[in-house]
């Protein structure tokens, strides 16, 4: 049976990870009034220092913003300090700004920021989207380590995700790690130990995040999860399709978190799914399921 909605299906491309430290934390967009500007990330810290000016070579600190509010004029944001201990103060302060816009990638809004991001040198990132790497051996809550994926139908020079909802057909995941043990880290909607992949939908406008499934992972063994349509398939998380809130963005992690958790090594995660239209096509007729 064919029918309106599957052609309304955007496969989008495989999304894959195949080793540490190399997952998005957060992309970054200049669009300032200055032909240039770029983004440093401090070796030692962590710290992200904004830059912009009329050339490549005179480039300055952006004097508009900083943190603490008390350094709002260096272009620094010291993710070392409360105002900007985690991912969310972060983002909430840099959209703010006049100049600059910022989304998370791999990481969620209650993510540490101090040390979180790879050391990068002065990068422009004025012309298109700057993906700033993430560190995973650094935890980003006590004894919790991640390693993720984002799927989104949009970047910062576009629009939300909007009228498009997100599903995912497959999640491969594999990664080697000392469970961790005990309580576990609680995201909001209960504590989660050992090693496991979780699925998120979230919302950057909204602020919002909401936990979709999970399932803990055997160290060092792959496991396959897939839409399981005819009973064929295990583990799976049901017969369709993992489906994001319309709308919002999925955020896939590979998680260790507990007492004695060690950073997941020799990891990969796969994805696999497609996109639809919500509410209707593009030409503006509604679809409905129907043989054809």
């Amino acid at each position: 049976m064919v029918t309106y909605a599957d052609a309304e299906k955007r496969p989008f491309a495989q999304q894959s990870i195949t080793a540490v430290s190399t997952d998005g934390g957060m992309e970054l967009f200049y669009e300032g009034a200055q032909p240039y500007a770029d983004v440093e990330v401090d070796a030692a810290t962590g710290d992200i220092e904004l830059h912009h000016g009329a050339s490549s070579s005179t480039e300055i600190p952006d004097a508009s913003l900083g943190l603490p509010i008390a350094d709002e004029t260096t272009g620094i944001m010291d993710v070392s300090d409360a105002e900007a201990l985690t991912a969310g103060l972060v983002l909430d302060y840099i959209n703010k700004s006049t100049n600059w816009r910022m989304r998370p990638l791999a990481m969620r809004r209650a993510d540490l920021m101090a040390n979180t991001l790879i050391t990068a040198a002065q990068t422009q990132c004025n012309l298109t989207p700057l993906t700033l790497l993430r560190d995973t051996t650094v935890a980003v809550q006590t004894n919790t380590y991640t390693i993720g994926i984002r799927i989104s139908a949009s970047d910062l020079k576009a629009p939300m995700s909007g009228g498009w909802q997100i599903h995912v057909t497959k999640i491969y995941a594999i990664a080697t790690a000392t469970k961790g043990t005990g309580t576990g880290y609680n995201d909001g909607e209960g504590a989660l130990n050992d090693i496991r992949v979780i699925a998120y939908s979230v919302n950057d406008v909204m602020k919002s995040q909401r936990r979709l499934w999970t399932d803990i992972l055997a160290t060092g063994v792959g496991e396959t999860y897939v839409a399981d349509y005819d009973g064929t398939n295990a583990p799976t998380w049901g017969g369709s399709p993992l489906s994001a809130d319309p709308g919002d963005d999925m955020l896939i992690l590979i998680q260790n978190s507990g007492t004695s958790a060690t950073t997941p090594t020799s990891p990969t995660l796969t994805v696999d799914g497609y996109m639809t239209q919500v509410g209707g096509s593009r030409t503006g007729v509604t679809f409905r399921e129907c043989n054809v």
